[in-house]
C-alpha cells in the first residue's frame, strides 16, 4: 500500500490510498472517526484532541520505543545536531505548530518539555553535553518542520520522546507488561494514516568510552530490554487499528562500540547480515515478534551511532571523520521524508519506496 498527496481546501494531506484506485476521502472529525471500543463514546474532546490535532496540522507521528540506556534521546538529538551543524545535510529543521493549544495547561507543560528538548538539550549537544536521561512521566510530541534546500516539500513530523520506564516491565506487577500512556494509545487507536515506527535497541547497555575496559553487557540485562521491547510491539498490535499502512525500522544504536571506531570499514559498511545477526543475538524475542507483524513488509533495519558519548560528555570527533558518523542521520531522515511524503527522497529523485519495497535498500545505498 502507498500513499498519495491530496489537496483539501488548498492544504496538502497524506491519506493511505490502493495503487491504482482514487484516493478515499480525508476522514471527517466526527466521533465515528475515533475509536468505537466500549466507552469511547463518553469521551471527552479533550481526551481525543493529540490524534486530531496531529492530522489537522498534518504532522507525520514518528513513534520511537526503547528503554532507558538505548540510546533513543541521543539518537533524537542527534538528528537535529546533523541538520544544524552539517552543510552537506541539505535541509534544515525547525520547531513547528504547537500539537496541542498552549492555552491549556497539559499544552502548556508539553511545550515547556519540547522546549527543553529541542532547545537546551539538542544546543548542549552540539557543544559537548550528552543528553540527560528523560524523566518526564508524560510522553510527549516534538513538532517538527523539515525543509529541503532544493525545494522540495516541507514536511512535518512529530516525534514521539517519551521516558524508557515506560516500557520497563514490572515483574512484581500480574500484567507484567506496563500498560500504554493514554497519549500513546490514542495516536494507536485514533490516528488514521501512516505511522513511522521506530524500535531502539543498544549494541551494548554500558558506557563506552571510560579507562576501564568494554565488556559485553550482562545477559539477563539484555533479556530485559528484550522482554520490554517484545511488550511494546505486543501492545502496538493490539491497539493499532492501521497496522497495514505503517513504516518499521528497527535501529541497533551505539554501533561505534561494536565497530571499535569510526575508520573501521565495518562502522559505515558492515557485512551483509551482520547487523540483524547481532539483533538476533541479543534481541531474540522483539526481533522475532517484529518481523511477523502482520502486513509490516519488510523487517527493516539499520545500525546506529549518535556519536561517542561517555558519561555526560560527547567526545569531539576529527573533521576528516565526520562524514562517517553523518550517514546514520542522513540514512535517517531520508527514510523518515519518503514515509511522510509518500515517496519522496530527500537525497535524490522520486522513488516507488513502499511499492517497491526498496526502502531498506536506499537506506544502505546511503549509508554504503
Amino acid at each position: 500500500m502507498s500513499q498519495r498527496e491530496k489537496s483539501v481546501s488548498g492544504a496538502s494531506v497524506w491519506a493511505p490510498v490502493d495503487p491504482g484506485d482514487e484516493p478515499p476521502p480525508i476522514p471527517s472529525w466526527s466521533r465515528d472517526t475515533f475509536d468505537r471500543s466500549p466507552g469511547a463514546q463518553e469521551r471527552s474532546d479533550a481526551e481525543i484532541s493529540l490524534a486530531r490535532s496531529l492530522i489537522e496540522k498534518q504532522y507525520h507521528p514518528v513513534m520511537l520505543f526503547g528503554t532507558a540506556a538505548s540510546g533513543k534521546s541521543s539518537m533524537l538529538a542527534s538528528l537535529f545536531h546533523y541538520l544544524q551543524n552539517d552543510p552537506r545535510s541539505e535541509a534544515i529543521c525547525m520547531l513547528g505548530e504547537w500539537i496541542l493549544p498552549v492555552e491549556t495547561k497539559e499544552g502548556a507543560d508539553v511545550a515547556e518539555l519540547v522546549s527543553r528538548f529541542f532547545h537546551h538539550a539538542v544546543m548542549n549537544f552540539n557543544t559537548g553535553k550528552a543528553v540527560p536521561r528523560t524523566r518526564s512521566e508524560v510522553p510527549f510530541f516534538i513538532p517538527i518542520v523539515l525543509r529541503s534546500k532544493h525545494g522540495k516539500p516541507d514536511i512535518r513530523l512529530a516525534f514521539l520522546e517519551s521516558a524508557g520506564e515506560n516500557y520497563k516491565i514490572q515483574q512484581e506487577s500480574v500484567e507484567y507488561f506496563p500498560r500504554l500512556k493514554n497519549q500513546i494509545l490514542d495516536v494507536y487507536r485514533n490516528f488514521p494514516s501512516a505511522l513511522s515506527i521506530l524500535v531502539v535497541a543498544p549494541y551494548t547497555l554500558k558506557d563506552a568510552y571510560t579507562d576501564q575496559e568494554i565488556e559485553q553487557a550482562d545477559d539477563p540485562l539484555f533479556q530485559e530490554v528484550d522482554q520490554s521491547l517484545y511488550g511494546a510491539l505486543q501492545s502496538y498490535q493490539q491497539n493499532r487499528r492501521w497496522l497495514d499502512i505503517d513504516n518499521y525500522m528497527f535501529v541497533l544504536t551505539k554501533w561505534d562500540v561494536y565497530a571499535g571506531g569510526l575508520a573501521n570499514p565495518e562502522f559505515s559498511n558492515p557485512p551483509n547480515g551482520l547487523v540483524e545477526k547481532i539483533i538476533q543475538e541479543r534481541y531474540r524475542l522483539s526481533w522475532n515478534f517484529y518481523r511477523t507483524m502482520p502486513k509490516s513488509g519488510n523487517s527493516n533495519s539499520m545500525q546506529y551511532s549518535s556519536g561517542l558519548i561517555t558519561g555526560e560528555s560527547v567526545i569531539a570527533i576529527p573533521e576528516n571523520l565526520k562524514p562517517f558518523i553523518s550517514k546514520f542521520p542522513r540514512a535517517l531522515w531520508n527514510w523518515l521524508y519518503i514515509n511522510a511524503s509518500g515517496g519522496i527522497s530527500l537525497y535524490g529523485t522520486t522513488v516507488e519506496a513502499q511499492k517497491n519495497n526498496s526502502f531498506i535498500s536506499l537506506v544502505k545505498k546511503i549509508l554504503s
